[in-house]
C-alpha cells in the first residue's frame, strides 16, 4: 500500500523518467547506426586500395559483390581518403544509364549525377576534407589540379561508383574504354598563399 502511495503521488516524475529514458535510449541507437560503416561499404571496400580505379569483374550470379548489381552494367569505384590529401575526380558520362555516384561509409549517397540524351556531361572536380578551404590570393600560382572545382565533403572517406551500361556483346569493348575515363588520384593540397 505504501509503494503505491509514493508511486501515486509522484506519477508525473515517473512518467517524465520513462519518457526521458525512452528519447535516450533512441537517440543512442539512431548515433550508432549512422557513425558505423555499412555491411554494404564494408563488403565493397575491403580489398580495394584509396584513391585508386579499381574496375569490377563483370558481374554474375557467382561474382556480385552487392544485391541488385546488373549484369548489363559495368563499374569502376574509387575508394577516396581525403584525411591528408585532396583528391581529383574526372568522368565522361555519355548518354543514359551512366552515372556517377559518391556514398559514406554509413552507406549515404551524397552525390548522384546521371547521364542525359541531350549531351555528353564532363565532370571534374576536386574532393576535399571537412574545414581544409583555402584562400588563394593570386589564382595564377595554383597548379591546374588545384583548379578544378571542389567538392567540400562531410565525410574524410568514401566511395565514387561509375556506372557503365552495355548496351550490346559487341559493344563491350567500346563500353570498357569509356569506363576508363575515370580517373581518380590524390593532389596536393593547396597552401594559403602570402
Amino acid at each position: 500500500m505504501t509503494v503505491l502511495r509514493i508511486l501515486g503521488a509522484n506519477w508525473r516524475l515517473l512518467l517524465s523518467a520513462t519518457i526521458a529514458a525512452l528519447i535516450i535510449h533512441l537517440w543512442t541507437t539512431l548515433a550508432a547506426v549512422s557513425n558505423s560503416d555499412s555491411p554494404a561499404y564494408t563488403s565493397l571496400v575491403k580489398d580495394l586500395p584509396f584513391n585508386q580505379i579499381s574496375y569490377m569483374q563483370p558481374v554474375t550470379p557467382e561474382s556480385q559483390q552487392l544485391p541488385f548489381m546488373m549484369p548489363d552494367i559495368r563499374y569502376a569505384v574509387c575508394r577516396f581518403d581525403v584525411a591528408k590529401q585532396d583528391v581529383r575526380l574526372k568522368a565522361e558520362l555519355p548518354g543514359p544509364g551512366w552515372s556517377l555516384s559518391l556514398h559514406s561509409p554509413n552507406g549515404e549517397n551524397f552525390l548522384y549525377v546521371p547521364g542525359t540524351e541531350d549531351r555528353k556531361i564532363n565532370i571534374d572536380f576536386t574532393l576535399r576534407a571537412p574545414g581544409s578551404v583555402f584562400e588563394a590570393k593570386d589564382i595564377r600560382q595554383l597548379s591546374a589540379s588545384q583548379q578544378a572545382p571542389a567538392l567540400d565533403l562531410k565525410y574524410t572517406k568514401g566511395v565514387a561508383i561509375y556506372r557503365a551500361p552495355v548496351g550490346a556483346l559487341a559493344l563491350r569493348r567500346e563500353t570498357d574504354e569509356k569506363l576508363n575515363s575515370l580517373k581518380c588520384f590524390p593532389v596536393r593540397r593547396g597552401r594559403q598563399l602570402g
